[in-house]
Protein backbone atom coordinates (compact mmCIF):
# COMPACT_ATOMS: atom_id res chain seq x y z
CA UNK A 1 0.00 0.00 0.00
CA UNK A 2 1.48 3.35 -0.97
CA UNK A 3 1.29 5.94 1.95
CA UNK A 4 0.16 9.41 1.78
CA UNK A 5 -0.73 12.09 3.94
CA UNK A 6 -4.57 10.83 4.65
CA UNK A 7 -3.36 7.21 5.98
CA UNK A 8 0.25 8.31 7.25
CA UNK A 9 0.57 9.86 11.40
CA UNK A 10 0.09 13.90 11.61
CA UNK A 11 3.80 14.17 12.37
CA UNK A 12 4.53 12.96 8.83
CA UNK A 13 2.50 16.22 7.48
CA UNK A 14 1.61 18.55 9.84
CA UNK A 15 -0.29 21.79 9.98
CA UNK A 16 2.18 23.07 12.34
CA UNK A 17 6.10 22.12 12.77
CA UNK A 18 7.90 23.30 15.54
CA UNK A 19 12.42 24.02 15.30
CA UNK A 20 14.62 24.98 17.93
CA UNK A 21 15.21 28.31 17.43
CA UNK A 22 18.97 28.00 18.08
CA UNK A 23 19.03 25.64 14.74
CA UNK A 24 17.05 27.39 12.38
CA UNK A 25 18.09 31.12 13.26
CA UNK A 26 21.79 30.74 13.37
CA UNK A 27 21.85 34.58 14.07
CA UNK A 28 19.08 34.77 16.87
CA UNK A 29 20.82 36.65 19.14
CA UNK A 30 18.60 36.14 22.34
CA UNK A 31 20.30 32.36 22.09
CA UNK A 32 23.59 33.87 21.53
CA UNK A 33 23.84 37.19 24.30
CA UNK A 34 21.86 36.03 27.14
CA UNK A 35 20.85 32.83 29.75
CA UNK A 36 18.20 31.33 28.13
CA UNK A 37 16.44 30.30 31.39
CA UNK A 38 13.72 27.98 29.72
CA UNK A 39 10.68 28.14 27.62
CA UNK A 40 6.74 29.22 28.60
CA UNK A 41 3.62 28.99 26.07
CA UNK A 42 1.26 32.27 26.49
CA UNK A 43 1.27 36.19 26.92
CA UNK A 44 -0.01 35.61 30.63
CA UNK A 45 2.41 32.89 31.51
CA UNK A 46 5.38 33.80 32.71
CA UNK A 47 8.62 31.74 33.48
CA UNK A 48 10.12 32.33 37.15
CA UNK A 49 13.21 31.84 38.07
CA UNK A 50 14.53 31.56 41.44
CA UNK A 51 17.90 33.19 43.04
CA UNK A 52 20.02 33.27 46.22
CA UNK A 53 20.69 36.48 46.67
CA UNK A 54 23.85 37.30 48.65
CA UNK A 55 24.73 36.07 52.22
CA UNK A 56 27.01 37.35 54.47
CA UNK A 57 29.93 34.63 55.30
CA UNK A 58 32.43 34.70 57.98
CA UNK A 59 35.68 33.64 59.51
CA UNK A 60 35.55 30.85 61.98
CA UNK A 61 37.64 29.03 64.20
CA UNK A 62 37.83 25.46 64.50
CA UNK A 63 34.65 24.19 67.01
CA UNK A 64 33.01 27.83 66.63
CA UNK A 65 29.45 27.79 65.65
CA UNK A 66 28.39 29.57 62.59
CA UNK A 67 26.02 32.63 63.00
CA UNK A 68 22.41 32.00 61.41
CA UNK A 69 22.24 34.23 58.47
CA UNK A 70 18.38 35.23 56.49
CA UNK A 71 18.66 33.37 53.51
CA UNK A 72 18.00 35.67 50.48
CA UNK A 73 15.38 34.04 48.15
CA UNK A 74 14.24 36.19 44.90
CA UNK A 75 13.25 35.63 41.64
CA UNK A 76 13.22 36.75 38.22
CA UNK A 77 9.87 36.74 36.22
CA UNK A 78 10.41 36.34 32.48
CA UNK A 79 7.27 37.35 30.76
CA UNK A 80 7.20 36.63 27.02
CA UNK A 81 6.08 37.84 23.84
CA UNK A 82 5.52 36.82 20.36
CA UNK A 83 6.56 37.77 16.87
CA UNK A 84 5.25 36.17 13.36
CA UNK A 85 4.54 36.65 9.73
CA UNK A 86 1.31 35.54 7.66
CA UNK A 87 1.99 35.49 3.32
CA UNK A 88 -1.07 33.68 1.55
CA UNK A 89 0.66 32.33 -1.55
CA UNK A 90 -1.45 30.25 -4.35
CA UNK A 91 -1.67 26.83 -4.51
CA UNK A 92 0.01 27.18 -7.85
CA UNK A 93 2.34 28.77 -6.68
CA UNK A 94 3.41 26.63 -3.77
CA UNK A 95 3.54 23.76 -5.83
CA UNK A 96 6.22 25.18 -7.62
CA UNK A 97 8.55 25.17 -4.35
CA UNK A 98 7.95 28.70 -3.39
CA UNK A 99 6.27 27.55 -0.16
CA UNK A 100 9.77 26.28 1.28
CA UNK A 101 11.84 29.36 0.06
CA UNK A 102 8.52 31.66 1.76
CA UNK A 103 9.62 29.85 4.96
CA UNK A 104 12.85 30.41 5.11
CA UNK A 105 12.38 34.22 4.14
CA UNK A 106 9.73 34.73 6.96
CA UNK A 107 11.88 32.92 9.46
CA UNK A 108 14.69 35.18 8.60
CA UNK A 109 11.92 38.45 8.88
CA UNK A 110 11.04 37.24 12.37
CA UNK A 111 15.11 36.34 13.27
CA UNK A 112 15.48 40.23 12.18
CA UNK A 113 12.52 41.56 14.08
CA UNK A 114 13.09 39.75 17.36
CA UNK A 115 16.65 40.78 17.25
CA UNK A 116 15.88 44.11 16.97
CA UNK A 117 13.07 44.22 19.28
CA UNK A 118 15.78 42.61 22.18
CA UNK A 119 17.65 45.61 21.55
CA UNK A 120 15.63 48.23 20.79
CA UNK A 121 12.39 48.17 22.01
CA UNK A 122 10.48 51.01 24.06
CA UNK A 123 8.26 49.18 26.66
CA UNK A 124 6.69 46.12 27.12
CA UNK A 125 9.35 44.60 26.83
CA UNK A 126 12.27 47.14 27.34
CA UNK A 127 14.76 46.49 24.61
CA UNK A 128 18.03 45.91 26.77
CA UNK A 129 20.05 49.12 25.06
CA UNK A 130 16.72 51.08 27.01
CA UNK A 131 17.16 48.96 29.93
CA UNK A 132 17.67 51.16 33.11
CA UNK A 133 21.18 52.43 34.71
CA UNK A 134 22.77 50.47 31.61
CA UNK A 135 26.58 52.11 32.04
CA UNK A 136 27.22 54.72 29.54
CA UNK A 137 30.77 53.64 28.63
CA UNK A 138 31.13 57.07 27.03
CA UNK A 139 32.54 57.73 23.58
CA UNK A 140 35.10 55.54 21.64
CA UNK A 141 37.67 58.17 20.19
CA UNK A 142 40.79 57.04 18.42
CA UNK A 143 41.53 53.98 20.76
CA UNK A 144 40.46 51.01 22.54
CA UNK A 145 40.42 52.60 25.93
CA UNK A 146 36.46 52.95 26.26
CA UNK A 147 36.27 49.09 25.07
CA UNK A 148 38.77 47.72 27.89
CA UNK A 149 37.33 49.48 30.49
CA UNK A 150 33.78 48.59 29.17
CA UNK A 151 35.30 45.10 29.63
CA UNK A 152 37.03 45.58 33.40
CA UNK A 153 34.12 47.37 34.54
CA UNK A 154 31.81 44.47 33.80
CA UNK A 155 34.74 41.79 35.91
CA UNK A 156 34.60 44.14 38.67
CA UNK A 157 30.22 44.42 38.59
CA UNK A 158 30.68 40.84 39.02
CA UNK A 159 30.16 39.30 35.62
CA UNK A 160 32.36 38.23 32.54
CA UNK A 161 32.62 40.07 29.24
CA UNK A 162 31.77 37.84 27.04
CA UNK A 163 30.21 39.30 23.52
CA UNK A 164 30.60 42.68 21.88
CA UNK A 165 27.88 43.47 19.23
CA UNK A 166 28.22 46.80 16.90
CA UNK A 167 26.44 48.42 14.09
CA UNK A 168 28.19 48.04 10.80
CA UNK A 169 28.87 51.76 11.04
CA UNK A 170 30.50 51.31 14.24
CA UNK A 171 32.96 48.20 13.36
CA UNK A 172 33.49 50.89 10.23
CA UNK A 173 34.99 53.35 12.83
CA UNK A 174 36.42 51.09 14.83
CA UNK A 175 38.38 49.82 11.18
CA UNK A 176 39.57 53.36 10.41
CA UNK A 177 41.78 53.41 14.25
CA UNK A 178 45.11 53.74 13.72
CA UNK A 179 47.86 52.14 15.38
CA UNK A 180 49.63 54.89 16.04
CA UNK A 181 50.25 58.99 15.50
CA UNK A 182 50.95 59.42 11.33
CA UNK A 183 50.35 55.30 11.01
CA UNK A 184 48.46 54.31 7.78
CA UNK A 185 48.22 50.86 9.68
CA UNK A 186 44.82 50.26 11.17
CA UNK A 187 44.47 49.12 14.65
CA UNK A 188 41.51 46.51 14.28
CA UNK A 189 42.51 44.37 11.01
CA UNK A 190 39.57 41.76 11.95
CA UNK A 191 36.22 41.80 13.74
CA UNK A 192 38.22 40.79 17.09
CA UNK A 193 38.73 42.69 20.32
CA UNK A 194 40.87 41.82 23.40
CA UNK A 195 40.06 38.41 22.34
CA UNK A 196 36.04 38.73 21.58
CA UNK A 197 34.79 38.13 18.59
CA UNK A 198 32.66 41.02 17.18
CA UNK A 199 28.89 40.53 16.10
CA UNK A 200 28.34 43.12 13.65
CA UNK A 201 24.54 43.13 13.47
CA UNK A 202 22.08 46.52 11.71
CA UNK A 203 20.05 45.56 14.64
CA UNK A 204 22.34 47.75 17.46
CA UNK A 205 21.79 51.65 16.42
CA UNK A 206 24.05 53.57 14.44
CA UNK A 207 27.50 54.62 15.79
CA UNK A 208 27.26 52.14 18.34
CA UNK A 209 28.91 49.55 20.09
CA UNK A 210 27.31 47.37 23.28
CA UNK A 211 30.02 45.08 25.24
CA UNK A 212 28.02 42.66 27.71
CA UNK A 213 28.01 39.81 30.06
CA UNK A 214 25.25 36.78 29.36
CA UNK A 215 24.56 36.90 32.73
CA UNK A 216 23.37 40.32 32.87
CA UNK A 217 19.89 38.74 30.75
CA UNK A 218 17.47 36.38 31.85
CA UNK A 219 15.47 35.15 28.99
CA UNK A 220 13.06 32.34 27.73
CA UNK A 221 13.51 31.08 24.30
CA UNK A 222 10.57 29.19 22.61
CA UNK A 223 10.54 26.81 19.55
CA UNK A 224 9.89 28.58 15.82
CA UNK A 225 6.66 27.51 15.23
CA UNK A 226 5.76 27.00 10.92
CA UNK A 227 1.83 26.69 10.05
CA UNK A 228 0.42 26.03 6.79
CA UNK A 229 -3.40 26.53 6.14
CA UNK A 230 -5.10 25.91 2.94
CA UNK A 231 -8.93 26.62 4.86
CA UNK A 232 -7.82 30.16 5.51
CA UNK A 233 -7.80 31.10 1.78
CA UNK A 234 -9.82 28.65 0.41
CA UNK A 235 -12.39 31.07 -1.87
CA UNK A 236 -9.02 31.92 -3.27
CA UNK A 237 -7.61 28.31 -3.59
CA UNK A 238 -4.93 28.96 -1.84
CA UNK A 239 -2.82 28.58 1.03
CA UNK A 240 -1.57 30.31 3.86
CA UNK A 241 2.44 30.23 5.31
CA UNK A 242 2.53 31.90 8.91
CA UNK A 243 6.31 31.51 11.09
CA UNK A 244 5.53 32.69 14.87
CA UNK A 245 8.68 32.91 17.19
CA UNK A 246 8.06 33.84 21.19
CA UNK A 247 10.45 35.49 23.33
CA UNK A 248 10.94 37.23 26.68
CA UNK A 249 14.06 38.48 28.46
CA UNK A 250 14.81 40.46 31.88
CA UNK A 251 17.86 42.99 32.58
CA UNK A 252 18.72 41.24 35.65
CA UNK A 253 22.55 43.05 36.14
CA UNK A 254 22.69 46.37 34.03
CA UNK A 255 25.74 47.46 35.18
CA UNK A 256 27.29 44.44 33.29
CA UNK A 257 26.08 46.12 29.96
CA UNK A 258 27.82 48.92 28.56
CA UNK A 259 27.12 51.25 25.69
CA UNK A 260 29.93 53.07 23.62
CA UNK A 261 29.22 55.67 21.29
CA UNK A 262 31.34 55.77 18.12
CA UNK A 263 29.47 58.72 16.27
CA UNK A 264 32.27 61.19 15.57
Amino acid sequence: MTETTNTAGKGWAPDVQGFVAAEVLPNLLITEITTVAGAVEGDEVALRVPYVGDVATELIAEGAPLTEQDADLDEVVVNTHKVGSLVVLSNELARNSAEGILAEGLSRNVMLGANHALLNNASAPTGILNAANITDGGALGDNLDAVSTAMWGIVEAGGTADYILAAPSAMGALSTLKAGTGSNQSLVTEPVLYGLNVHVTNAMPADTILVGSRSAVVSAVGPVLLAKSSEYAFNRDARAVRVTFRSGWTVTNADRLVKISTAA
